[in-house]
């Protein structure tokens, strides 16, 4: 299906003249990347908060997109610092609900328990998805790259992975599910 007017016709034309390489979508609510996915002209999907330690709303994005051979990116692991450090009250850039807010409290005590570090943690769970093409990480302080390169080549336990994905919160709290 090929777009009709607007923005998407335009970058499309762009492309087929040569003038842009590449067209890629990037959007946190995953039905509208979903739709436009439909529109068969994107090469690349940027996806954020919605492939986490706390939401996996955007499973099924992640995975028709690499079936279908476009690129995924996931952004916004750390959950807007939810995952970072404890007592965040926003997820996703807004309010999180009580019950993402207590699975990341028991994130935390999990990683503490275990001698993990739950930031690490949250950047080599998308990074060791062969989905994921690209984990974008932003920080404040450039000198936390070079501690986080070296903190994501330590092994994290199996029995880590296996109880965090127990407190994964239910899919009726995460970001798209419906209000």
């Amino acid at each position: 299906m090929r777009p009709s007017g607007g923005a998407i016709e335009a970058l499309v034309a762009l492309r087929d003249e040569g003038v842009i390489e590449h067209l890629g979508i990037g959007a946190g609510h995953t039905p509208t990347i979903e739709r436009l996915l439909d529109l068969g002209v994107f090469e690349v999907v940027l996806t954020h908060s919605r492939l986490t330690l706390l939401d996996r709303g955007a499973d099924a994005l992640v995975q028709r997109a690499h079936e279908a051979g476009i690129g995924v990116m996931n952004a916004g692991i750390l959950g807007s610092g939810m995952l970072e450090s404890r007592g965040g009250e926003r997820y996703g850039y807004r309010p999180a609900r009580p019950e993402v807010r207590e699975a990341a409290q028991r994130l935390h005590d999990l990683a503490d328990e275990s001698g993990v570090d739950l930031p690490t943690a949250a950047v080599v769970a998308s990074l060791r998805d062969p989905r994921i093409d690209a984990t974008l990480v932003g920080s404040t302080n450039p000198a936390r790259f070079d501690a986080m390169l070296t903190a994501i080549a330590a092994p994290i336990p199996d029995e880590f992975w296996e109880r965090a994905a127990a407190l994964l919160p239910e899919p009726s709290v995460w970001l798209d599910a419906e209000r």
